[in-house]
């Protein structure tokens, strides 16, 4: 009686809308849908949470998962556990070609003009939109419209100037698609060991820090880029960035 009893299934959930009351599906099929709900997942996903997506038993769904672990091992992502609850994550091996993946990304959703502005904008901060007119040489209305979208610059203040101008600086928004922890890591002056304080910086000294980080984010800089970068470092037109 014990064994009749013990191979007796417990009564499951109710079958999600899609399964229509068909039969349990099998291992691999289990273990596939566990793996797209954890990747869909926007975060960690409680066991109870995909037990009654799936209308599945608590303990076959986690039978299933071990079972996934195994699926993964040798692969770019794992399982991992997270306050009780699970998520999908890429393993650390992987991070260095993640970082640099989401950099040149990050580089092809900005156009030139942006990288141009931005340039600017990080080492002259706060700065208005006459002051970077005059360093790109050009309208950037809709460039400062378009970043102020990307969250990548915000408004700081107003200058204590006639008209008070609206200054600009870059965001929190800004050092995280360029991987930085603050301002402080913009990359340094090529002549100076240590970044000039921005009062006490002469003004060749302060267009010369906008070059790194300019070639930084633009990559391989275009003719108009060029130009801009020769103007800022006070050299002929026909000087390519190193």
């Amino acid at each position: 009686m014990s064994e009749a009893l013990e191979e007796t299934p417990t009564p499951p959930l109710p079958s999600p809308p899609d399964r229509g009351g068909a039969p349990l599906p099998p291992p691999s099929e289990r273990i596939r849908a566990l793996e797209g709900m954890l990747f869909a997942s926007p975060g960690p996903v409680k066991l109870t949470e995909l037990a009654e997506a799936c209308g599945w038993e608590k303990e076959l769904v986690e039978r299933d998962l071990e079972r996934l672990v195994q699926t993964l091992e040798g692969r770019g992502i794992e399982l991992q556990k997270v306050a009780g609850s699970l998520r999908l994550v890429t393993v650390p091996e992987v991070a260095p070609y993640i970082e640099r993946m989401l950099k040149i990304q990050t580089r092809r959703r900005l156009s030139r003009a942006q990288l141009e502005t931005l340039a600017v904008i990080a080492y002259q901060q706060p700065v208005t939109r006459a002051q970077i007119e005059a360093h790109r040489g050009v309208s950037c209305d809709r460039t400062l419209q378009q970043l102020a979208d990307l969250q990548l610059v915000r408004e700081t203040g107003r200058a204590e100037v006639p008209g008070r101008p609206i200054l600009y600086g870059t965001s929190s928004d800004f050092l995280r698609h360029f991987g930085l922890n603050s301002l402080d890591e913009l990359p340094a002056l090529d002549s100076a060991s240590e970044k000039p304080a921005a009062e006490a910086a002469p003004e060749p000294l302060r267009r010369a820090a906008m070059q790194p980080i300019a070639e930084e984010l633009a990559g391989e800089p275009s003719s108009g880029l060029r130009k801009l970068l020769n103007r800022i470092r006070g050299k002929s037109g026909r000087q390519e960035p190193s």
